[in-house]
Parts: C-alpha cells; structure tokens; sequence
C-alpha cells in the first residue's frame, strides 16, 4: 500500500513537473515568434533591395538600347544631306529672287526641239555692205540679246563654303553641231553663276554661233533661217561623279 502511495505520488508529481514545464515551452515559443518575424521582415528587405537592383539594371539597360537607336539618328537629322542636283532644266535667264528659269524667246516645239522666233529684226550694217553671219550674230548680242543656258537645281540649299569649292571643281562646257555640214565645236560657258539653290551655266547664242561658222568659213555668207537647226549640247563637268550632267536641245531660229 506504501509503494502504491508512492508510486501515485511519484507519478502526480511527474505529471505537476510537466504542467509547469508547459508554461516555459509556450514562453519559449512565444519568445521565438518575434525571431521568426523578424527573420521574414528582412528576408522581405532583402527582396525589396534586390528589386530595386534589378529595377535600376533594367531601367539602365533599357536607357542603353534607347540610346543606340535614338542619338544616331538625331545625329543624321542635324547633319546636313550630301549636295546633289535635283533637276536640271535648259535656262536662258534665272531670277535669283524668284527662284525662276525663263526660257524667253524659246519655247518647245517638240521633244528636244525649241524654237526662237525673233520676228521683224533690222540688222545695222555699213552702207554698201551686205548683211553677213557675222553682223547677225553681233545683232543677237548686242541689240536683241539670245541667251542659252542651263540650271541645276540643288536638292538643299548650299552653303558659302560649298559653293566656294564648288566653284574650283565645276566647269560648264558647250557643244555645238550643224548635222548639214558635219563641223561641231566645243568649248567652256562665258557665263557660270552658283548660287544657294543650283548652278546657272549659260552664254550667248552669237558667240556660240560666230565659233561654229568661224569652223565652217560661213561666217561672211548671208544669214539664212534654213541654216537652223543646229545641236546645242550643254554639260556641266566635276571631278565628283554625281554632280555631272548633260543636255542637248536642237536650237530653231526664225526671223523676218
């Protein structure tokens, strides 16, 4: 019966031994929440942090590709295009104002072909003489002024310094050829004017006409409107490639 008791009180006194131990087992989980959080907490910051890290490694990389494609082409929008021609056109007189090519007293008849009717002209000569190629010529120069010419037009406008080289390298070059007689001369414009929007190359018509009859020894015939027509060919020579260019027109003259 005594070892009974004992027993009880041995086993009562275990399980009263283990009701107090909860009590610190729940103190000591209690105590290791806050731990647990914390822990979370800066897991969290650490995440955050390296967001924040990758957010900037995008963003930079984003800047970079932006850049690589954007800044080249500003750099293309700010830099001036090549100087090309945009047209050519025949031009017997060019209005730096305006902009403008005449073609007066031309006008085209057909393809390649342009017509000057001078009409009614009286040509001064010396009593006794007969009218020659010669005093016609000097008539259409001097009193009743014939022009012909070219224009190239630049794609934008040209620069002071541009047209400074420009004026080294460019040459205007005229040929003329009478298809009835087979002689031709060639030779360089009287005239070249370069201006911000193209190239004027021109000359006068007697000049022109007064080298092809010199060639032809008709320069003291009696001029005649059957002569015509004639081969104008007008060329603007350059060491660059592209600013090149050529135009031939068949030139008709007719008077009274």
């Amino acid at each position: 019966m005594h070892r009974i008791k004992e027993e009880k009180l041995s086993t009562q006194e275990n399980h009263s031994m283990i009701k107090r131990r909860k009590p610190e087992t729940r103190r000591m989980s209690f105590l290791a929440a806050p731990e647990n959080a914390q822990s979370s907490r800066a897991e969290s910051l650490t995440g955050m942090v390296k967001t924040e890290e990758e957010s900037r490694r995008w963003l930079s990389l984003a800047f970079l590709l932006l850049a690589s494609v954007w800044i080249p082409g500003a750099l293309v929008v700010c830099t001036p295009a090549n100087l090309e021609v945009s047209d050519i056109e025949f031009c017997t007189d060019y209005d730096v104002e305006g902009g403008n090519c005449s073609m007066q007293p031309f006008r085209v008849t057909h393809s390649e072909q342009l017509l000057a009717d001078l009409g009614a002209i009286s040509v001064i000569v010396r009593e006794g003489k007969q009218l020659t190629w010669k005093d016609w010529n000097y008539h259409i120069y001097f009193d009743q002024p014939v022009t012909v010419g070219l224009f190239l037009k630049w794609n934008r406008e040209a620069s002071l310094q541009e047209r400074a080289d420009l004026r080294k390298d460019l040459h205007c070059i005229y040929s003329l050829n009478h298809p009835a007689t087979g002689v031709s001369v060639r030779g360089e414009l009287e005239g070249m004017r370069l201006e911000k929007e193209g190239l004027w190359c021109f000359d006068y018509l007697g000049t022109l006409l007064g080298e092809l009859q010199k060639q032809e020894k008709t320069l003291q015939q009696k001029p005649d409107p059957s002569y015509f027509p004639v081969r104008l060919g007008l060329e603007v020579e350059s060491s660059k490639k592209h600013l090149r260019r050529e135009l031939t027109r068949n030139i008709v003259v007719t008077w009274r």
